[in-house]
């Protein structure tokens, strides 16, 4: 698969939540089979141009992605764990200006805070991609009927013993580990130090036949014919360095209290340090502390302010985002809950019909402008707390779609605009 605009929620994720047949949405046919899927007109292609006025994968990923922005700025969290990089913030300064502090602590002797821009916090640092395997050989079975259809693409490569599989990730050859070539969902396991990782086959289509301008070609491929399809894939491993957390800095002296040299006009004074949470992890409140990271014992070593006093500013690196814990695969898996009303609110903001049937209904049920003047009778069909008029006067919008998320972000902060204060935690 390939999208240039990155998605929390998988493509294939959404196209199982639409009810779609898997090959249609990836442009995949086979020869002789009946149904749905060996229609061409029906099929999903990777752009909008290769058929006409039909939605593209890539189109969905872009609708996608502005419905998960949505809705994380209303929860004030990321919709599944993610780096925050590079994050400014001015810190506390005491309330008289003349005055600093000099130790960097509060009146409980506990370091400074800084309240993060997004809730849910889970550690201070970068990603981190480590390669695996590359060029990784698949091995496409038979699971399913048809028996003429190898559907499932198997990879097996060597970890080290311990590994969480979830942060294995795959990707398209020779592409460096680009989100945009990243194929997923995938399913991993590990034992001993062999790891397994499967994935539908129609997600691994070259990308020769993904984007060509040959207009002849722009048709579903065909699904018995390996050529059309990957043999190896890169595998990669993506972690949290913890190394890299907070830049704290202090603004310059003036030129003049430089007695004209000894300093460099306009330049910070830095430090790193870590970052610790302070209270419950939902505020993403962060206490930061001057300190030196030990690549040996992979720990932090306290250091004394470089400053002399608080800093004037700290840029934050962390890794914040809800998890359901109850899941095997928390890190990389959407709840159910949020992946509903991604997908939802996507299909309603889709600014024309999908090609095939099932993605067809799906839109046609979430579209609805309960805003238009004679949609009284589709709104009635809905138990709006207040009356209508005050569910459509969200900031989502008035589509179905748009409605329901809304409705269903209230009742979960129990009537509050926003659930949960600043955040949301999976229970």
């Amino acid at each position: 698969m390939v999208q240039s605009t990155p998605t929390k929620l998988p493509l294939d994720r959404w196209r199982a939540l639409a009810g779609m047949n898997p090959l249609q949405f990836w442009g995949v046919a086979i020869a002789g089979l009946e149904g749905p899927n060996a229609n061409t007109d029906s099929a999903w292609f990777q752009h909008s141009w290769q058929h006409l006025d039909a939605i593209s994968r890539e189109e969905l990923a872009q609708v996608i992605a502005k419905a998960e922005q949505d809705i994380e700025n209303l929860l004030k969290s990321r919709l599944l764990p993610s780096w925050e990089a590079d994050e400014w913030h001015q810190t506390v300064r005491p309330t008289r200006p003349e005055l600093y502090n000099l130790n960097n602590r509060n009146v409980r002797g506990q370091a400074q805070t800084v309240d993060g821009e997004w809730g849910n916090f889970i550690t201070g640092g970068i990603q981190q991609q480590t390669l695996v395997e590359a060029g990784a050989a698949i091995v496409y079975t038979n699971t399913m009927l048809p028996a003429t259809y190898n559907n499932l693409a198997t990879v097996v490569v060597t970890v080290d013993a311990g590994q969480d599989p979830q942060f294995l990730h795959v990707y398209y050859p020779g592409q460096n580990g680009d989100q945009a070539y990243e194929i997923r969902p995938i399913t991993a396991s590990v034992v001993g130090t062999t790891a397994t990782i499967t994935f539908r086959r129609e997600m691994a289509v070259v990308l020769d036949q993904l984007t060509n301008y040959v207009q002849a070609d722009w048709r579903p491929v065909e699904g018995t014919d390996d050529a059309n399809f990957l043999t190896e894939v890169d595998v990669y491993l993506v972690t949290n360095n913890p190394a890299t957390q907070v830049t704290m800095l202090w603004n310059p002296p003036s030129c003049s209290s430089c007695g004209g040299g000894g300093c460099t006009a306009c330049a910070y004074t830095a430090q790193t340090g870590c970052l610790q949470v302070i209270g419950d992890p939902r505020q993403s409140i962060l206490g930061y502390t001057p300190a030196e990271w030990d690549a040996d014992t992979e720990a932090f070593t306290a250091l004394a302010l470089a400053g002399g006093r608080q800093p004037d500013i700290v840029r934050l690196w962390y890794l914040a985002g809800i998890r359901d814990m109850s899941s095997p695969t928390p890190y990389i898996t959407m709840p159910d809950q949020f992946a509903q009303w991604v997908a939802i609110l996507a299909a309603a903001r889709l600014d024309r019909e999908p090609p095939d049937r099932n993605a067809l209904r799906y839109w046609m049920q979430w579209s609805v402008d309960l805003a238009y003047q004679s949609g009284g009778e589709q709104i009635s069909r809905f138990n709006m707390p207040g009356g209508p008029k005050s569910l459509l006067n969200n900031p989502l919008g008035t589509r179905r779609g748009e409605v329901y998320v809304w409705n269903a972000m209230v009742n979960m902060g129990h009537g509050q605009a926003v659930p949960i204060g600043h955040g949301v935690r999976m229970r």
